[in-house]
């Protein structure tokens, strides 16, 4: 049931109701969460790459950083101008900015990280340390 600007819920409606109106809440505080781009994240013994997928776009649409272990991919789309006298008769969409971030690992050189755009998907190689390569060790059960 919605009073105001909260919401709440009747015993009758049940726990499933209470989560429903939590995982509405959650959402609506996630600035992003709602319309962030798809991302496929692989590891290989010497690096991790990230492949997000944004078609459409230019490499300039793209501003990558990393503050604090934290990096941060940031796409800000331009609008089309029209001619002066064209009118929209409809317009459902618009191009929106869009940012996500990945909490990197110490095992990572934040220095050793390229970026490439290129059919639509923006693929980024993150690097990592040398002394960080994993290293595989048998144990016998005795």
């Amino acid at each position: 049931m919605y009073c105001g600007s909260r919401w709440s819920y009747d015993q009758s409606q049940g726990a499933n109701y209470a989560q429903k109106v939590q995982k509405w809440k959650e959402m609506k505080k996630a600035k992003y969460a709602r319309f962030s781009l798809p991302v496929n994240i692989l590891e290989s013994d010497a690096h991790y790459e990230l492949h997000l997928h944004a078609p459409g776009l230019t490499k300039d649409n793209f501003t990558i950083s990393i503050v604090d272990q934290i990096l941060t991919i940031t796409i800000k789309a331009k609008e089309t101008s029209l001619e002066e006298n064209t009118r929209w008769l409809r317009k459902e969409y618009k191009p929106n900015g869009y940012k996500r971030q990945f909490e990197l690992s110490d095992l990572v050189d934040v220095n050793k990280i390229t970026a490439k755009y290129e059919g639509g998907i923006l693929k980024l190689t993150v690097l990592k340390k040398e002394d960080s390569v994993t290293t595989r060790n048998d144990v016998t059960v005795n």
